[in-house]
């Protein structure tokens, strides 16, 4: 149990980091954040800030959370073990993708 949380820390240490972000520069985030661009105008539809910089680090939790769920709710996963050092790095993967994305959509803001 011990050693699985050793090899967890990094991911959720990647988790909180958004929100550690969010509470420390709260005030200077604008009133509205862009969420979607497009190739000719920019940033084209924007929503309140509150559920604007709270959807991407939201929805890396959630997927966190279901690749966890996911070995113990489907039973046809008897041979989990033989590639479980993949799939950890696969989760690794896209805890690391949605941090990044929700940077890459944070970081324009401030520069």
């Amino acid at each position: 149990m011990k050693e699985n949380m050793t090899k967890e820390m990094p991911m959720l240490l990647l988790l909180l980091l958004p929100y550690i972000v969010i509470l420390l520069l709260w005030n200077s985030f604008p009133d509205f954040i862009p969420i979607h661009w497009s190739m000719e105008s920019g940033a084209d539809r924007l929503v309140p800030k509150m559920p604007g910089v709270l959807i991407v680090p939201s929805l890396n939790v959630f997927i966190y959370l279901l690749f966890l769920a996911i070995p113990r709710i489907d039973k046809r996963w008897k041979e989990f073990n033989l590639f479980k050092n993949k799939y950890y790095w696969v989760r690794f993967g896209v805890v690391i993708f949605m941090t990044l994305i929700w940077g890459a959509t944070i970081l324009p803001m401030f520069l």
